[in-house]
């Protein structure tokens, strides 16, 4: 053998017998704490992050329905004033010229526009589809949403 080699392995050899018991133990102890400590708080930030994605999502649903709500509300007084208008022309069916002008004005083109309206659905959508609608915790909540 080489006198390098020598040297090495008494190093080596010397470097064993200081070593006990105790410093491996307690340097096992402190790496395996770090990496169970390390994977716990991964697993922390994760279902933090994992829960404000589900709370954006939620979020956009809201924001969707009051939308879809205020656009339902919208269509629904059109509709009010079709059918008023409608009611009044049919009362007045085959004697228009007896029909108050003011009225006239108002219900007049009334029962010919189209009542359109812009529901929209996409954020539902785009939350039942992806991961997120299973990590809703409330699950009432997730079945109220469907």
């Amino acid at each position: 053998m080489s006198s390098w080699i020598k040297r090495k392995y008494a190093s080596f050899e010397a470097f064993c017998k200081r070593q006990n018991w105790e410093d491996f133990s307690m340097n096992f102890f402190s790496v395996f704490l770090g990496i169970v400590l390390t994977f716990w708080g991964e697993a922390l930030i994760t279902r933090y992050n994992e829960q404000q994605d589900v709370k954006s999502a939620l979020k956009l649903v809201r924001d969707e329905l009051r939308d879809n709500i205020a656009e339902l509300k919208d269509v629904n007084e059109h509709l009010e004033l079709e059918r008023d208008a409608a009611h009044y022309l049919m009362q007045y069916y085959d004697r228009f010229e007896e029909c108050d002008a003011d009225s006239m004005r108002l219900y007049c083109n009334a029962p010919l526009q189209l009542a359109r309206s812009n529901i929209s659905d996409e954020a539902l959508e785009l939350l039942k589809n992806s991961s997120l609608f299973q990590k809703i915790s409330d699950k009432v909540l997730a079945l109220d949403i469907i």
